[in-house]
């Protein structure tokens, strides 16, 4: 039920939904309420602009990604744990894998691996999708992961997990049976706070390695103020992550 519900919350307060949900109510108002409709129709409007815009994008996504920059690898390193995210499970299969937003996570593991010889190299994730749970994000990923090098008595995978609280229980599973440690967190870095957290909870101790950084603070030109799509999307991001935050330490798992 928790899954379902942050589904669908996180839907809610995307800023794109807010602006139809606007748009929709100032269809709906303007013939006998003009002066409530005209306050929707520049809401709806001031919102769509302000949040494609990459200066506000990035002001957003600073301080969930701020805290993470890279750190150096420990010399010592026993597992590295993937959480996926990356994957478009209804175009892939087993010939054909299509990565999309976040890809740096498993790039960036495969080069650890490959960096860490002796290493394990943990992929956890199942299916985030509402309705179809017969894909596994892992299982593709270990394929991927097979095809770039890694032998197979390397890699575990959690198929089970389908948020980021599953991600760190079922991985935690994986680290106890194989009695692992010290090991290697990636995700991406707006992400991480929340990972690390619930990794934390459970009494984790990784070590964050943080990729996939969006924001370019401070970088700005006449250009910048200008709205784009990809900055919506950035914006769009960053406000699921502090619902994220939000309703997982209303729910415990913070």
């Amino acid at each position: 039920m928790f899954f379902l519900l942050s589904k669908i919350l996180s839907f809610l307060i995307y800023p794109l939904f807010l602006v139809v949900l606007l748009f929709l109510l100032f269809i709906f108002f303007r013939k006998h309420y003009p002066k409530i409709a005209k306050i929707l129709f520049y809401t709806a409007l001031m919102e769509l602009y302000v949040f494609s815009t990459e200066p506000i994008a990035d002001l957003l996504l600073l301080p969930l990604e701020f805290p993470f920059e890279k750190q150096p690898i420990p010399e010592k390193v026993e597992a590295i744990v993937v959480l996926s995210g990356m994957v478009d499970l209804q175009r892939s299969n087993a010939e054909q894998i299509e990565l999309g937003d976040a890809s740096d996570r498993i790039i960036e593991g495969m080069l650890l691996a490959r960096d860490c010889p002796d290493s394990l190299l943990i992929l956890s994730g199942g299916s985030g999708d509402l309705f179809d749970q017969s894909k596994s994000e892992a299982k593709l990923l270990e394929i991927l992961a097979l095809r770039f090098g890694i032998s197979q008595e390397r890699i575990r995978v959690d198929i089970r997990s389908r948020n980021t609280h599953e991600n760190a229980v079922e991985s935690k599973k994986i680290l106890d049976k194989e009695n692992v440690s010290p090991f290697i967190l990636i995700t991406s870095a707006s992400h991480m706070k929340r990972a690390l957290s619930c990794f934390r909870k459970i009494e984790l101790n990784p070590i964050p390695y943080a990729v996939d950084f969006r924001n370019h603070w401070g970088k700005y030109d006449i250009f910048s103020f200008i709205p784009q799509v990809g900055n919506l999307d950035k914006s769009t991001a960053a406000i699921h992550e502090y619902v994220g935050i939000i309703t997982y330490k209303l729910r415990g798992y913070l």
